[in-house]
């Protein structure tokens, strides 16, 4: 951290300096770099503040990572899918399915909400999830333009959409009214 923070300071040192060395703004038109003194000044504020905004940041330590995604605790009630199940779920009967991602945060509110649909539902019907990260060609075939989108499908046709998060009572009812 401390490294980075020199480091960059000294190239901006040492880059205003060579700005300053070529004595193009020696009539004015720049004054912060008119002198090669007044262009390290300039290149080693520039290259500190530089420094200090990376400070604390570790690519190597990047935690919203495909490989190390948040965590998301659901029930065995609620289906997983992707490219190769998501067609076969939403061809017979009923399913609700969430489109969603780890990093959307009404989508982790959703989440509880959506366990307690899956056990007001049952067998009745199939409660599933789309990850749009991993994903996005479903997302688009679906028109999912933003997230969370919740959509009952009924033999393979929309029955009904919802965006943003949506309480149990609403996803039942509109569950309930395509089983019929």
């Amino acid at each position: 951290m401390i490294t980075n923070i020199i480091l960059t300071t000294v190239i901006g040192l040492c880059g205003g300096a060579l700005l300053g060395s070529t004595r193009s703004c020696e009539g004015g038109g720049c004054p912060l770099t008119a002198t090669p003194l007044r262009g390290a000044i300039y290149g080693g504020v520039m290259g500190l503040l530089l420094g200090l905004s990376m400070y604390g940041q570790n690519p190597t330590n990047n935690t919203n990572t495909n490989a190390d995604k948040r965590r998301v605790t659901m029930s065995e009630n609620i289906k997983i899918l992707d490219n190769e199940s998501y067609e076969s779920t939403i061809a017979e009967g009923v399913t609700l399915v969430d489109f969603w991602a780890p990093w959307c945060g009404p989508c982790q509110m959703q989440i509880p909400i959506l366990d307690e649909v899956a056990a007001k539902i049952g067998d009745k019907a199939t409660v599933a999830k789309v990850n749009v990260d991993d994903n996005q060609q479903i997302a688009v075939s679906a028109g999912v333009q933003s997230i969370p989108t919740l959509i009952v499908f009924k033999d393979g046709k929309v029955v009904q959409s919802f965006v943003g998060v949506q309480q149990a009572e609403t996803l039942v009812g509109a569950i309930e009214s395509a089983l019929k």
